[in-house]
């Protein structure tokens, strides 16, 4: 299991500097200059280059920040006079952390319970309504849940806040319009897979040891129904934990995702990488979370 645990790290290190070399040079490559500006003149340009180091061969621009990301600096933003990519992100994360782990609880409780109660319950009404939701929220995209939500909850009834992020009733609806997708991701893995597992020889085993239908349940179809939903959950809790742009966006929150929106738009350099890696270590470590619950759950995989 050590040596297993070792290996993966080690693989998810490499990820991970692969990952930052390719994405620092993709957006040196995109059209455009981060102080073009018809409005400023062509030497103020130039000395802001030369001050950023912008100025330099690639090669020594690479080299410069990876010695510097190893000291865990991150660099200045280009857009943002005087403030650091680290004091940027350290400020906008909370926000996005605190989302996403709402988002997280309301699609692992409510995605489970849906998949489970629509599997012992095929073909009924409640399985019919689960699936239904399901596909609303695997169809639909999140920023029109979330413009419905506001315009049905906020502008027409006046039950919740529009936007911002502040007290309990502000969080419902971004954490809603966060969530359900990934609700809907969970109950149809979970529906399928117990539905499957309902067919095999263990299960059949069990019920004619004379095991009610509860302890067969929870004992055998809840645990071997889990590893599809589990191999999910890693982009999952990464995606939800480090935000998403549109539902930022569309609620003002001023989390990660927004701040990587406007770096994109704007083309700041370091604060596309900071927020690349910061969501690329959230990505790589939950895949390697995964990894290593497998061998929890189903003691038949191998850690090798």
């Amino acid at each position: 299991m050590l040596k297993y645990t070792l290996k993966r790290i080690l693989i998810a290190i490499l990820t991970l500097l692969i990952l930052i070399s390719a994405v620092f040079v993709m957006i040196r490559l995109l059209p455009g200059d981060p102080f073009s500006d018809p409005k400023v003149p062509a030497a103020t340009q130039e000395k802001m280059r030369e001050y950023y180091g912008l100025d330099e061969p690639l090669h020594k621009q690479y080299l410069t920040y990876m010695s510097n990301l190893f000291h865990g600096d991150l660099g200045y933003s280009l857009r943002t006079q005087g403030r650091t990519v680290n004091e940027i992100i350290s400020t906008a994360f909370p926000f996005s952390i605190d989302l996403g782990v709402r988002a997280l609880l309301l699609a692992v409780i409510v995605g489970l319970l849906l998949g489970i109660v629509a599997a012992l319950n095929q073909n009924g009404f409640l399985d019919h309504l689960s699936i239904a939701i399901a596909v609303i929220g695997i169809s639909i995209p999140s920023f029109i849940i979330a413009s419905v939500l506001q315009y049905l909850l906020s502008v027409k009834l006046g039950i919740l806040p529009v936007a911002l992020w502040g007290d309990f009733k502000s969080t419902i609806l971004p954490t809603f319009a966060l969530g359900i997708g990934s609700v809907a991701t969970i109950a149809r893995l979970m529906r399928t897979s117990m539905l499957e597992v309902t067919g095999e020889d263990f299960i059949k085993t069990a019920k004619a040891k004379g095991l009610s239908k509860g302890e067969i349940t929870m004992k055998h179809q809840l645990r071997n129904s889990l590893l599809p939903v589990i191999t999910v959950m890693g982009p999952l809790v990464a995606t939800l934990l480090t935000g998403t742009f549109v539902i930022e966006n569309i609620f003002a929150i001023p989390g990660l995702g927004r701040h990587y929106v406007i770096s994109i738009q704007t083309l700041d350099y370091p604060l596309i990488l900071g927020m690349t890696i910061v969501y690329s270590v959230f990505l790589v470590l939950m895949q390697v979370v995964v990894d290593l619950v497998y061998g929890l759950v189903d003691p038949r995989i191998k850690m090798k």
